[in-house]
């Protein structure tokens, strides 16, 4: 829909993370499957799922980082 230009800086994970910002991560369940290791997946790969080509590989960020979004950084963000 976007292009692949457009596409590849969709989510900039990493550019995020090196600037000092706490991403968070969540499901959009019930919209959406809630399996919080497809996010982290498509945070460490990137590929598309619909093409399975990937985008961005830049923004790509390691398993430690992606976990942290869904607990301490999500935590952190509704204060708990």
């Amino acid at each position: 829909f976007v292009g692949p230009d457009r596409a590849a800086y969709a989510w900039p994970y990493r550019a995020a993370l090196d600037a000092g910002v706490r991403v968070t991560s969540g499901s959009d369940a019930p919209v959406t499957f809630p399996d919080w290791r497809q996010g982290v997946a498509t945070m460490m790969l990137r590929e598309s799922k619909a093409a399975g080509r990937v985008s961005g590989p830049e923004q790509r960020i390691g398993l430690a980082e992606a976990i942290r979004t869904y607990t301490i950084d999500a935590a952190w963000q509704d204060f708990a």
